[in-house]
């Protein structure tokens, strides 16, 4: 009888120990793994790879206690490496903008490099014109000791290294350890401790250039958050003064989420390079920072013991950088969040102290978290209900050729044989151009503008050269539509209520102009910004029909053609207060403009070379 009833369990326990075995398999285990990299100052390099439990990696390597890589995943679990950097130690040797290095023996900048201790002046190396900047890149040039760990904590790698008394001009001996651990919760931890036999100044930072969206985007769709009513004030060089100013309510100010495009353009520096002042006790291990990227979803907080970051928005970075991945690098390719102590702290006494003595220990860490964000930090429009105007949309067969209703007193209907678009998708308005786009706007000074906006009123700015056009948010709204020219570049302006997005278009198509319009029709599809509807233009030269949230033509002979967004640096969201501020010699559309509704047009019949160029590939 036992016997029997062992056998009818076999089957049973066969399966629960094939399941237990696959479960075991598809569990991911920490891993290290060393590689020899090359050599430096004669010195053997190492690349180190760390890999969690989640698949997360981080490489990095002794030459400069630098990361070279970080993949994180996802919403949807792709992983992409999200900070600058190069393939191979050559490039970190001959050509490293501090991508991902360990940066010491003081970060940011010291005036005329000089300071006092006591009364010894100390004359450090000038490497910013008259000033000192991050130690001389001493730290990101030497070949640090490496060793890996694996503790309760996570997976890591220990650099140390030895700055000799007078390196740089900076005194004592300093002890440096710089310790990164990966942990399983998906954390970056960067521990920094020192120690010198000589009283000295020591700060420290990690240079890392992140883009949460993948480094072969650009930044301006990153929303930010820090922790800081404060930034130093600065002069000319970007040194401090060792005064205070204040950001509530201004373009600096970042203490709710802000969008990197939104204020970027309104610095002298081509964008953001501000020392921001935490608002947290001076030691005290505080989330200070939080990053999102909508596209992707990933999320990045900063937790830090240091009083202050640098928000370095990647302005001056060089187009002749190939990076990884060959990656042709840009300005604003990626963004620097340098937690510190403030910048020329040592010639100002009002500043918390950099000094470190004999006997005592340099100790400080950031933590960079990585997450996915939730659906409500999304910087998406939220999907806002149908007006109860549209209907869905007309359509009609006519010669054989599917037509879509232009409306009742329309002299056009559209040819929409060969759409991409689904017909319940598409909705009726009030016909084509009931809301005409202009055609040679006109426009009027600040000056005379002044009289009409409010600060707050809202305007997209377009600037090329020394060509800077406004148009207000109220105007598009009725014409939707504005063609234009910039700088001898036809341009158009583009606003939809609906959707509350607005765009600057280019319009030359190669030694074509195209001139846009509206169509009457919106459209949505629920896999498109989350069902959004968004009105569809036409252009006159071709009768193609475009939908900007897309950004390309969805009939008609262009179909399949691009959008060409104006460079996302030459046009921006806009107050008037900022115009006015900065852009003082703008242009500014006049509003209540006649409609121009032309009832002839040249249709261009051979569109071949606009395709071969401007094609929209979706693979």
């Amino acid at each position: 009888m036992l016997i029997m009833k062992t056998l009818k369990r076999l089957p049973a326990l066969i399966l629960l120990s094939i399941l237990i075995i696959a479960l075991s398999c598809n569990t991911k285990a920490e891993a290290i793994h060393t590689e020899n990299w090359g050599e430096a100052n004669n010195k053997p390099v190492y690349l180190y790879t760390l890999t969690n439990k989640n698949g997360t990696q981080a490489k990095l390597t002794n030459y400069g206690a630098i990361l070279t890589s970080l993949l994180i995943p996802d919403k949807d679990n792709n992983f992409t490496d999200v900070v600058l950097g190069f393939d191979n130690l050559d490039q970190y040797v001959a050509d490293n903008p501090c991508f991902g290095a360990t940066i010491g023996r003081f970060a940011n900048r010291i005036r005329n490099g000089q300071f006092k201790i006591d009364s010894t002046t100390y004359n450090i190396v000038k490497n910013a014109d008259k000033h000192h900047i991050h130690g001389a890149l001493e730290f990101n040039r030497a070949v640090w000791d490496g060793s890996t760990f694996t503790n309760e904590s996570g997976i890591g790698v220990v650099f140390k290294y030895l700055s000799k008394d007078g390196s740089m001009g900076f005194p004592g001996n300093l002890d440096v350890t710089v310790t990164y651990t990966l942990t399983n919760n998906n954390d970056l931890k960067i521990d920094f401790e020192a120690t010198t036999d000589k009283t000295t100044h020591v700060n420290l930072t990690h240079h890392s250039y992140f883009n949460l969206a993948g480094t072969d985007k650009l930044i301006y769709d990153h929303k930010i958050k820090i922790d800081a009513d404060n930034i130093t004030t600065i002069d000319e060089d970007i040194v401090p003064t060792g005064e205070m100013e204040l950001v509530k309510n201004t373009d600096k100010d970042l203490t709710s989420y802000t969008r990197i495009r939104d204020h970027i353009g309104k610095f002298k520096n081509n964008g953001y390079h501000f020392c921001y002042v935490f608002n947290k006790d001076l030691k005290e291990a505080k989330k200070v920072i939080e990053v999102i990227e909508p596209e992707s979803g990933r999320t990045m907080a900063v937790t830090a013991t240091q009083p202050s970051v640098q928000f370095y928005s990647g302005n001056a970075i060089s187009e002749k950088i190939i990076g990884k991945y060959g990656v042709n690098y840009k300005p604003h390719s990626a963004f620097c969040l340098e937690t510190q102590h403030l910048p020329n702290t040592p010639n100002l006494p009002n500043f918390p102290t950099t000094l470190l003595k004999p006997n005592e220990t340099y100790k400080e860490h950031v933590i960079y978290s990585f997450g996915i964000t939730s659906e409500e930090a999304s910087t998406k429009p939220k999907k806002k209900k149908r007006p109860i105007a549209l209907e869905n949309g007309k359509f009609f067969e006519s010669d054989g050729r599917k037509m879509l209703y232009g409306g009742k007193d329309s002299i056009q209907h559209f040819d929409i044989s060969n759409s991409s678009l689904k017909d319940g998708q598409f909705h009726y308005g009030i016909g084509r151009e009931k809301f005409p786009a202009l055609l040679n706007p006109e426009f009027i000074t600040i000056k005379q503008a002044d009289t009409i906006w409010e600060d707050n009123s809202r305007f997209l700015l377009a600037h090329s050269g020394n060509d800077i056009k406004a148009y207000s948010v109220k105007d598009l709204t009725r014409h939707e539509v504005v063609n234009d020219v910039l700088n001898g570049q036809p341009i158009m302006a583009v606003y939809c209520i609906l959707a509350d997005l607005g765009a600057i278009y280019e319009r030359n198509y190669g030694d074509t102009e195209l001139t846009f319009a509206l169509s009457g029709y919106t459209y949505f599809d629920n896999d498109v910004w989350d069902g959004l509807d968004g009105f569809v233009l036409w252009d006159r030269e071709t009768e193609s029909l475009w939908w900007p949230l897309i950004g390309k033509a969805v009939s008609g002979s262009l179909k399949d053609v691009k959008l060409l967004e104006m460079d996302k640096t030459n046009w921006k969201d806009i107050t008037w207060k900022d115009i006015k501020t900065n852009y003082p010699n703008a242009q500014v559309l006049k509003s209540n403009q006649d409609f121009e509704r032309p009832t002839k047009w040249t249709k261009l019949e051979d569109v071949t070379e606009i395709k071969n160029q401007f094609i929209q590939n979706d693979n």
